[in-house]
């Protein structure tokens, strides 16, 4: 069983497990915005049309920055509470992260796929793998 650590008595190491946590989310929410872009050099003019062209991609931003922020206020109450830790708890910790970063990548798709339609049945591949059963 991992070594019990109590929060008082560990608080630098548990304040760096924090501090990461926090250093995670931190870039997590901010990688969001690489999906928003307009091209450099439009006319006035022509702005509102580029932000209208990427709806799909600001609405994958706010609903993705908006559970990614749910998602640290229960992390932030969570550790909140907690009164010692072990090694089990940062291994958890660690992959709810690996998690957390996925959702830029989740937003990417959301935005640049989102609104597609699923292929219909006539554009699938229809053809199944060959039969190994040796007959033939």
């Amino acid at each position: 069983m991992p070594e019990t650590r109590r929060r008082e008595e560990n608080a630098v190491e548990f304040a760096r497990i924090v501090a990461f946590s926090d250093g995670v989310f931190a870039i997590a929410i901010t990688l969001l915005v690489l999906n928003l872009h307009i091209e450099p050099g439009l006319p006035g003019d022509q702005v509102w049309h580029a932000i209208w062209e990427q709806r799909e991609n600001f609405v994958a931003f706010g609903v993705s920055f908006a559970v990614i922020g749910r998602f640290w206020v229960l992390h932030h109450d969570f550790f909140g509470e907690v009164r010692a830790f072990n090694g089990r708890l940062i291994a958890l910790n660690i992959a709810y992260l690996a998690f957390i970063v996925l959702i830029p990548f989740s937003s990417e798709l959301l935005g640049e796929y989102g609104g597609a339609s699923p292929p219909s049945s006539s554009t699938r591949s229809t053809s199944r793998p060959a039969s190994c059963s040796g007959s033939g």
